[in-house]
């Protein structure tokens, strides 16, 4: 992902939503009639606001509108009003807090407030000076989301290495804003970031025990920087590393669940109900890790994807907006440079990259570049000037939404529906939109890329343009070996 997304990004990152803060009636003084038999306790002060609390409020009334505005056609008028509507409430949603006490972690959590108005922002960004002077991991964290709120402001891409020479960026790394910023080293050039190898040593060095959380969640993300910061070989080192760790705790918690699943605790008793939930619990708790493991063994995480022939996608549909079919098969753009787009309906920031593919589809000639958007079957289209649909189980239908879709979005490229889900962990997608480019010959040129990300996008497509790769050399067929005589 690019730095440029990191604003976007570190809002998208936000812990798990608080539940909605439930409302109590007041208190009802007792009536003069019905004398108590002793003196009433003292009225409680009413609690004070918390950012908490606000922000929880906020977005329940943005829910809300949301929800009335959903279906019919949106008209752009509109969006004005819309966002003044939203600035106005990210800014009631702070008055009266004291925020001086707050630290990094609470302005992160936030960050919607600070992206629905300028005044919150510009707020934020002034708290969030003061604490990013402090050389622990809080002073990290408030640099790195300070210095995402800036560069959305001055809308400029956010440079990623001022921070890593920040004292605590070994710590911060792990925190929710540092783990937003490994995304954006994963995109830096390696001779940029060669220079911070040692941090990446360090990291390293945590899978070795027990990494924080938000790192072992993210240990694609980390693997990948490590390719680009270190040698080839220390990389697969610590790719080796990574993944052993993770195979470690997955191994443990099988065990631990084999344990349960074989106590002699008697059938039906209470003691086997919690041992069956408590399995069922660790069993659950590890689904990330094992997609982590499918995601690390992959073309993308053992970093042999560039460069190869791209990983096999089986289109189930492939459609343009006016209902035919160019092709059948990626195979068949063999001599075209080919986008592919990993997107679906439901994405805002799919959507919005929309623009930016149909100018890309406008720059190039059809003849020389095919761009296609990849989905998989979603159960529902997420339509945006009509009802969303929901059509789980009805293929057809689902086909159907999605021509529509693309008609009523005035998309200009090709959508091809794989029967490989969109996060497709061969091409190393976690996430949406993502882009990965083919050379003429079918081999990946470059992987993770964004919409946004024109300049390097553009840069690709051009170099292949003008420099086709040579076609692969077969080795030549041995010779036919002399007829026998007779």
């Amino acid at each position: 992902m690019t730095s440029s997304m990191l604003p976007l990004m570190l809002a998208a990152a936000l812990s798990a939503r608080l539940p909605s803060a439930a409302c109590v009636p007041d208190d009802v003084p007792a009536s003069p009639a019905e004398a108590a038999p002793a003196e009433p306790p003292a009225a409680k002060a009413p609690a004070k606001p918390t950012l908490a609390k606000r922000l929880t409020q906020f977005r329940s009334s943005q829910r809300a509108i949301e929800k009335k505005s959903k279906g019919g056609a949106q008209n752009a008028e509109h969006v004005p009003s819309g966002a003044a509507q939203r600035a106005a409430a990210a800014e009631a949603a702070i008055d009266g807090l004291d925020l001086s006490a707050a630290n990094a972690t609470d302005l992160f959590d936030a960050l919607e407030l600070a992206q629905a108005s300028p005044k919150v922002r510009d707020h934020f960004i002034e708290l969030l000076a003061i604490r990013a002077g402090h050389d622990d991991a809080d002073g990290f964290a408030a640099a790195v989301t300070r210095a995402g709120l800036m560069a959305a402001r001055d809308g400029v891409a956010l440079d990623p290495k001022p921070l890593l020479v920040h004292p605590a960026a070994a710590a911060g790394l792990a925190t929710k804003p540092g783990v937003v910023l490994l995304d954006a080293m994963s995109t830096m050039d390696p001779a940029s970031l060669a220079p911070h190898a040692a941090l990446v040593r360090t990291l390293a060095a945590r899978f070795d025990d027990t990494p924080p959380a938000t790192l072992t969640s993210n240990t694609d993300t980390f693997v990948a920087v490590a390719r680009l910061a270190l040698p080839a070989a220390e990389a697969d080192e610590v790719h080796a590393r990574v993944l052993a760790s993770i195979k470690s705790r997955l191994a443990a918690a099988d065990g631990r669940v084999k344990e349960l699943r074989e106590s002699k605790a008697e059938k039906g008793s209470d003691e086997a109900k919690a041992n069956a939930r408590e399995a069922a619990r660790i069993g659950l708790s590890q689904l990330s890790l094992r997609r982590m493991v499918t995601r690390l063994e992959s073309p993308a995480g053992r970093g042999t994807l560039t460069g190869a022939p791209a990983p096999l996608l089986h289109c189930d549909w492939v459609r343009r907006a006016d209902g035919s079919a160019p092709w059948k098969q990626i195979a068949e753009l063999t001599g075209k440079v080919v986008v592919l787009d990993f997107w679906a309906t439901w994405c805002g920031p799919c959507v919005a990259g929309f623009p930016r593919m149909a100018e890309l589809r406008k720059r190039y000639p059809a003849d020389k570049v095919e761009i296609v958007g990849i989905s998989s079957l979603q159960g529902r289209v997420a339509h945006r000037k009509r009802e969303p649909v929901k059509c789980a189980g009805d293929t057809d239908r689902e086909h159907a939404e999605l021509l529509v879709f693309m008609n009523d979005m005035a998309m200009t490229w090709t959508v091809a529906v794989t029967t490989e889900d969109v996060f497709n962990h061969d091409y190393g997608i976690t996430g949406i939109p993502a882009l990965v480019v083919l050379d003429q010959e079918g081999r990946v040129a470059r992987a993770g890329l964004m919409a946004s990300d024109e300049e390097t996008l553009r840069g690709t497509i051009d170099r292949l343009l003008s420099n086709p790769p040579k076609p692969a050399v077969s080795a030549p067929a041995a010779p036919a070996a002399p007829p026998a005589s007779r």
